[in-house]
């Protein structure tokens, strides 16, 4: 699944600085194309589970109970899409924190496009990669201030507009290559 989520973000990142127009105009497509892709996903991931448990005698024994069923549902959930309902919650609630901020602000904090690449990034971070998801990003843009001032000689604003794809996909493949090996990181996933 992360692999799907790792393209998807490498894809936009690379649309954003390629072809930033075309980016910018579909924003909200994007991001409602990234969620539906994820589910779809975990739609086929449980019926290839479904098809690999009925392939053992064992278990059509257990699925001729409701019990069985029930468990098999509630693994699948647990497994496929309990991760991406929790990163997609937690994507709504930022995207509504960013509109309500930027309405109050009379639209100068974030760009209108900006605030979905927000939600598209921190949905694609996954669960549990939101929750490094905002350090990772403040490193970056810390880093990048940091490079800016020593190269350039003075002190200027960098915007997150070009951080937020680019640190979803250095979540995800930290999330994979190291934090997935952790046994604390092995504790909070579902």
């Amino acid at each position: 699944m992360s692999y799907l989520t790792l393209a998807l973000c490498l894809i936009l990142t690379g649309a954003l600085f390629i072809k930033r127009s075309f980016l910018v105009k579909k924003a909200r497509l994007f991001a409602w194309i990234s969620v539906a892709s994820t589910f779809a996903l975990s739609f086929v991931f449980t019926f290839i589970q479904y098809q690999v448990w009925m392939a053992d005698p064992k278990m059509k024994f257990v699925f001729n109970t409701a019990a069985g069923y029930y468990k098999f549902f509630f693994n699948a959930f647990m497994k496929f899409f309990a991760p991406h309902l929790l990163s997609l919650a937690f994507a709504l609630v930022l995207f509504i924190a960013m509109k309500i901020a930027n309405k109050r602000s009379g639209e100068k904090f974030f760009e209108k496009e900006e605030i979905w690449f927000a939600f598209i990034a921190s949905f694609l971070s996954g669960f549990p990669g939101f929750l490094i998801f905002f350090p990772v990003l403040i490193f970056i843009y810390l880093v990048s201030q940091i490079v800016i001032v020593i190269i350039k000689k003075r002190s200027e604003r960098i915007p997150l507009y070009y951080l937020w794809l680019p640190a979803a996909a250095f979540v995800i493949i930290i999330s994979e290559l190291i934090l997935s090996h952790m046994p604390f990181w092995k504790l909070i996933i579902v």
